[in-house]
């Protein structure tokens, strides 16, 4: 066996109810002006109604990955949830106890795993993975599920009544959207399958400028302070020079990339990316048509975000068998890091019967 971990199957779950942009922005209390549907790319999402709650949507993903796992529930060794939201179903409630993990891994039937809560804001779920990944290359674990549920638009309940103008730090709540998705990971029987890199680090100087909490305005709910263009500016050319760094000491040629897979934030920020890589590298490998931007059905779906694009690319036949990602995280806190992943033979979208070894 190698040493990298990869996707042994990917679940995503996204409720049915779409709401656009527009009508999120039409539903302020007070008039916003600016065109963010054009800023952002961002057409529509899809937003949870009050039965689903973020354990629903994490539970969801998670039993469609293992409708496609060579692995039953009861045979995994871990479950890290990575949610940002933990709301109840029907309200603006977050549960902490018992452990999203906990609930998570019962409601699956994961009798023998071990449950572990994670919140690394959008960063979340590969700062998971990567917690998984260490455990697998020190033999402590064999497999195990990575899991979020993102049941986030609340935040676009609570700027609705706040926002005062397009300047406003909470516009940004306007484009989240809610989605689950789950990876259940496992170690690679080929060296060139998987993560040939998962590294993250933290520039915390930056942490003030996005800020999720509670509102201090008396109608409650949450509320996300945003400065998007200081954020964008703080993490964009260390995320770029550190992507250009791992292709180099990993020896991958830019050109050796099928796609580069930005955090889904704003059309502006990924094309800024591309272009930044580009000059990093000393390329024009990375473009439009090789850059992946999901945003437009489905918004920013948070720590989510990824896995959607993921299975939205591997379902239409955009990613396939030995095709190679360079992968940018980005998350609040200001958190940035590099995957690089090469998939193998096998679409994690596809069914595997149990208890099978797949390549």
């Amino acid at each position: 066996m190698s040493k990298n971990m990869r996707f042994e199957s990917l679940g995503v779950y996204l409720p049915e109810r779409e709401v656009s942009l527009r009508e999120s922005m039409q539903g302020c209390a007070k008039r916003v002006t600016i065109p963010l549907d054009q800023f952002t790319g961002i057409d529509r999402r899809r937003m949870a109604d009050d039965s689903e709650s973020a354990v629903d949507l994490a539970v969801k993903a998670a039993r469609i990955a293992f409708d496609r796992s060579q692995y039953r529930a009861d045979q995994i060794d871990f479950v890290i949830v990575c949610s940002i939201s933990r709301f109840e179903t029907g309200g603006i409630r977050f549960t902490l106890d018992p452990g999203m993990a906990v609930t998570v891994a019962r409601s699956l039937g994961a009798s023998q795993a071990w449950c572990l809560d994670l919140n690394n804001a959008c960063a979340g779920m590969f700062t998971g993975l990567w917690l998984a990944s260490q455990w697998l290359k020190a033999g402590i674990f064999k497999r195990g599920m990575v899991v979020s549920g993102e049941r986030i638009t609340p935040l676009v309940v609570t700027a609705q009544k706040e926002i005062s103008s397009f300047l406003d730090p909470r516009v940004a709540c306007l484009t989240v959207g809610d989605a689950g998705a789950a990876y259940v990971v496992d170690e690679s029987p080929h060296d060139a399958e998987g993560f040939s890199a998962l590294e993250l680090y933290t520039l915390s100087k930056y942490s003030e400028l996005c800020i999720g909490k509670l509102t201090s305005q008396p109608h409650g709910g949450p509320i996300m302070l945003t400065d998007s263009v200081r954020l964008t500016n703080a993490g964009l050319r260390p995320g770029v020079l550190h992507a250009a760094e791992t292709l180099k000491r990993k020896n991958w040629a830019p050109e050796s990339v099928h796609a580069l897979l930005p955090h889904q934030s704003s059309k502006t920020t990924i094309a800024d990316i591309a272009r930044e890589a580009n000059q990093a590298l000393g390329c024009k490998h990375f473009n439009e048509g090789n850059t992946v931007n999901n945003l437009r059905e489905r918004g920013n779906t948070a720590t989510t975000t990824h896995a959607v694009a993921l299975s939205d690319g591997l379902e239409s036949g955009r990613f396939s068998t030995g095709n190679r990602l360079l992968i940018s995280i980005s998350g609040s806190g200001l958190s940035i890091g590099t995957p690089i992943y090469q998939f193998g033979e096998r679409n994690p979208l596809e069914a595997t019967p149990k208890g099978t070894e797949s390549s």
